[in-house]
């Protein structure tokens, strides 16, 4: 797991990406290892550093 951390947390840092790639990998079972949902969080954390909300509100609605 740590590897592919590594691998994910290549444009954030390693400390930020640790826990939650683990809780989306763990979530997505059918879909282990495939670039869609990772890009979509990757999106949805990047838009959220650039809005700086606190609460991860948007990450529910879709």
């Amino acid at each position: 797991m740590i590897f592919n951390v590594g691998i994910y947390s290549l444009n954030d840092d390693f400390l930020y990406r640790r826990i939650p790639t683990k809780i989306t990998i763990k979530s997505h079972k059918t879909r282990k290892y495939s670039p869609i949902p990772i890009q979509k969080w990757m999106n949805w954390r990047l838009n959220r550093l650039k809005a700086t909300t606190p609460a991860p509100i948007n990450h529910h609605k879709r």
